[in-house]
């Protein structure tokens, strides 16, 4: 029996590499100590990617690292 597990992102079944992603959501508590202002408000989710799905959530982070954040137009 043969089976595939495909990228969380294309779709396309993952052979080769495969590049494990964790992305957690947290929230900002006023009035907190500094060390306690990040939450989790979310369990953390794991994704599989291929090495395209990859490179390109690599860019877009480093975009978004460049602004300084997401650019109030996209925001919206």
């Amino acid at each position: 029996m043969a089976f595939s597990i495909p990228c969380d992102a294309c779709r396309a079944p993952l052979t080769g590499r495969v590049f494990a992603i964790r992305a957690s959501t947290f929230v900002v508590t006023s009035g907190a100590p500094t060390a306690h202002r990040l939450v989790p408000s979310v369990r953390p989710s794991d994704y599989l990617f291929c090495p395209e799905c990859t490179a390109v959530l690599d860019s877009y982070i480093r975009y978004v690292s460049d602004q300084r954040g997401v650019p109030q137009a996209e925001a919206s």
